[in-house]
């Protein structure tokens, strides 16, 4: 996949002004009634040292592990050996010792759901001084945290699970380059370097299962003022082992439920049959090997993004992530409990700070641990969280692809009637798309009658920033994939 980053021929005020245009169109809000502020500001000067609930855990030498410049620290990690197995700390901020029940950073957050990225501001959960000061598991400082203990068996299998509320002190805060070559290192230390161990034996495990893992990069804006670009990027390899670890605490937590007969789960149904013949036909089209003996899961696991065929495929493979959603356990059997795409219950438990379900989801897991009902409050909130976390994803989804369209089209506004080679990433029935082999673009094209992963060239007949509009007409066209892109056995 290309990694180019093109600078802009707009301004960035010019693109400022459109994100902006974007986040009031959409009815964002802008930042956060004073009732809230003044609530957080009372909120963050409770010291939770002074209280016996916390148990103070100052010998756990976590490391956080985000993105550059990243402030609201949700997640601290540590592992170390333990007999032929592994104990895993994951230390899970925890926003909600600091929040009441019913006060007005509690209904504010309700109405929002999850905090929203656009490339020029945030639209977050909570006031900053929360989830970017006191709440968050910034290095050095006492913070309160859900610390979940897990230990593995020495195939990466999860044994047992205790959640207790704990106050923690991050040692590093460290990006996802910077853990990489810490990990690449001749003597990385010893939580980066069982990061590494127990991440590749969970990946194992989630292949065995039949879990289904996509390696697509995203298409990214990113870059300081004046200077935004769009870019695909992959991930490191250090990304997908911490996402493991996450991953790895959601199934723990979905264990703790379903067992204790309440909580939320995260769940979506198994793939749609006219997706996994769409899936398996794009996959002959393509020539891509894929025997009968194995699954989708195992196919797609084999693909590699850089190839643009596998790439195709990896695009319509996306189809089968529909119908996730929230269940709500409330003693009764739901009739699904299973996240298809994880091949196991799974529940959100490891961003509170930024998604509002986890952090209702966490006070479940502790009283649970604990023996206890949930609270009444926390029961209450609950039948509540599906509609809550559904609408907040899709203003998620929306706010990401407008923002992409916009910048897109902006890239290309001064290059109408320019002609560029692209690949063929979708054709349906009446249109389709091209993604552009020398920008990280992807813009619509009436490619119907081609195969997926197609080389063509196409020219670019209409591109605006202020309406996000962009389209390519096809030029010419090879009918086969280039010689050169083969399929990995």
């Amino acid at each position: 996949m290309p990694a180019s980053r093109l600078k802009l021929a707009p301004t960035a005020e010019d693109l400022v002004r459109g994100f902006e245009r974007i986040r009031a169109a959409m009815e964002l809000p802008a930042g956060f009634p004073q009732e809230v502020v003044d609530a957080a500001e009372e909120a963050a000067t409770r010291d939770p040292q002074d209280r016996d609930e916390h148990e103070p855990r100052p010998e756990i030498e976590f490391v956080t592990i985000d993105p550059p410049g990243s402030k609201d620290l949700d997640q601290a990690f540590h592992a170390e050996r333990d007999g032929q197995g592994f104990l895993i700390h994951y230390a899970i901020a925890d926003p909600g010792w600091f929040i009441s029940p019913g006060d007005p950073i509690d209904l504010d957050s309700r109405r929002r759901g999850q905090t929203l990225y656009a490339p020029d501001a945030r639209i977050r959960l909570y006031p900053p001084v929360l989830s970017e000061g006191v709440a968050s598991l910034l290095e050095g400082r006492v913070r309160p945290a859900m610390l979940w203990e897990m230990t593995l068996d020495d195939g990466g299998e999860l044994r047992t699970t205790n959640v207790s509320r704990t106050l923690v002190t991050s040692r590093e805060q460290m990006t996802y380059e910077d853990a990489q070559r810490e990990i690449d290192s001749a003597s990385p230390r010893g939580s980066l370097e069982l990061l590494s161990v127990i991440g590749r034996l969970r990946q194992e495990r989630e292949l065995e299962r039949g879990g289904i893992h996509i390696e697509l990069p995203e298409q990214e804006v990113s870059g300081p003022a004046g200077n935004y670009a769009l870019s695909f990027r992959g991930p490191l390899p250090v990304e997908e082992w911490n996402a493991q670890i996450s991953l790895l605490t959601g199934m723990a937590a979905a264990r703790l439920m379903l067992d204790g007969g309440a909580g939320l789960l995260r769940t979506m149904p198994p793939p749609e049959e006219d997706s996994l013949v769409a899936l398996r036909r794009a996959a002959t089209t393509l020539r891509l090997e894929w025997p009968d003996a194995i699954t989708h899961g195992e196919f797609l696991h084999r693909l590699d993004p850089s190839d643009s065929r596998h790439a195709a495929v990896m695009n319509i493979a996306m189809r089968l992530f529909r119908g996730a959603g929230y269940v709500v356990l409330d003693g009764h059997p739901p009739k699904e409990t299973t996240h298809s795409g994880i091949a196991a219950p799974y529940a959100h438990v490891t961003a509170p700070l930024r998604r509002l379900a986890d952090r209702f989801a966490n006070e479940v897991a502790l009283s649970l641990c604990r023996g206890d009902a949930p609270p009444s409050w926390v029961n209450e909130a609950l039948p509540e969280m599906p509609e809550i976390m559904k609408d907040s994803h899709r203003r998620n989804g929306e706010l990401e692809r407008r923002v992409v369209d916009l910048v897109e089209a902006a890239i290309l506004e001064p290059q109408v009637g320019r002609e560029f080679e692209g690949v063929v990433v979708e054709a349906g029935e009446k249109s389709g798309s091209v993604q552009l082999v020398d920008l990280a673009v992807v813009g619509h094209c009436k490619c119907t009658n081609l195969d997926l992963g197609t080389r063509v060239r196409v020219r670019v007949k209409e591109a605006e920033a202020e309406a996000s509009r962009l389209e390519f007409e096809l030029v010419d066209a090879r009918t086969t994939a280039p010689d050169h892109d083969q399929a990995r056995g």
